[in-house]
């Protein structure tokens, strides 16, 4: 049992950035950015709000962070920099680096970075073009990476591959992490692991969270490496103390295994609780399978649906499944 289900845990991890783009919330997303620019059907941006909201209620950062673009520059509602901070927040929340930039001129009253998605003005009778417009390319590293982060959302792995490209030869680390990503799960280029970890390891070298978590998992699983849990540890604990979520949840699941450590379980809650609380929903639905089976913790039905419910309210799959073999429908 203890095995089919880190299998499990292991498969997910590995996939689960692409998985969540395959669901429902990325379908709203994309439907969203369709309304919004008017390709492929009239404009419509109450429509493209609506979907965007559906999108972002389920956990999709993406989403999240457009909101808070469009309250941020009243773009089809009321302007509203305190709704824009809370989208925002959300997204962020999940380390999605377009969102922490806005936050960041939000908070310091820098220029606001572009906007993710760039609608023309509704002209009526006019044909709209087959894509939307795409804005003037920038040279400058960070605009370059965010530019190229927009493509890797919209599923253009080529252009993100591209613009990732020239930001990360100017040393750029988002720049870098992004390059890595794609040569880790060959998208836009053929995979490669031994150019995602030198690509990694100099973003993760200026001290970029997500490349040293992918670092990680490399070492963890052993793609392009010698599979090496102390090393893999390493890495996450330099994401995990920098808030990375996913890396505390990663550490949770060595202790809890005894991956590179001695098994610890009071470890393995103490570190899944830190990504939980950051509104990490696998480590939300781990902690209800963790509090429903008393694996380090009194066992306490009650904390488990509470868990399992704040996973579920995220759209994640597993966790509402729990909650029905419990006979609990309402999240």
């Amino acid at each position: 049992m203890r095995k089919l289900f880190l299998m499990f845990c292991v498969m997910l991890l590995s996939v689960a950035w692409i998985c969540v783009a395959e669901g429902a919330p990325m379908a709203d997303y994309m439907s969203g950015m369709a309304y919004e620019t008017g390709t492929g059907v009239a404009q419509d941006i109450a429509k493209a709000v609506e979907l965007y909201e559906s999108a972002a209620n389920a956990g999709l950062p993406q989403a999240q962070n457009r909101l808070g673009e469009m309250y941020r520059d009243g773009t089809g509602v009321p302007q509203d920099e305190s709704l824009a901070i809370e989208w925002f927040t959300k997204a962020a929340q999940s380390g999605f680096t377009p969102a922490i930039a806005s936050l960041e001129a939000i908070r310091t009253g820098a220029p606001a970075p572009a906007p993710s998605v760039i609608a023309p003005t509704p002209q009526p009778q006019q044909q709209q073009e087959a894509q939307p417009p795409v804005p003037p390319m920038q040279e400058d590293p960070e605009e370059l990476y965010l530019q190229g982060q927009r493509f890797l959302d919209a599923g253009d792995y080529d252009r993100a591959f591209e613009l990732f490209s020239k930001a990360a030869d100017q040393g750029d680390a988002a720049g870098q992490s992004g390059l890595g990503w794609l040569y880790r799960h060959g998208l836009g280029v053929r995979q490669d692991y031994a150019q995602a970890l030198e690509w990694f390891r100099k973003a993760a070298d200026q001290g970029d969270a997500w490349a040293q978590n992918d670092l990680g998992w490399m070492y963890e699983y052993g793609e392009g490496v010698t599979q090496d849990y102390a090393q893999a540890l390493e890495w996450f604990r330099k994401a995990a103390d920098q808030g990375f979520a996913a890396a505390q949840h990663d550490i949770g699941l060595m202790y809890a295994f005894g991956e590179g450590v001695t098994q610890d379980l009071a470890q393995a809650v103490e570190w899944g609780l830190k990504a939980a609380e950051q509104g990490y929903a696998w480590a939300q639905n781990d902690l209800g399978w963790v509090y429903e089976n008393g694996h380090g913790v009194s066992r306490d039905l009650s904390k488990a649906i509470e868990y399992y419910k704040m996973a579920a309210r995220q759209g994640h799959k597993e966790a509402q499944e729990n909650l029905a073999r419990l006979g609990v429908t309402d999240f």
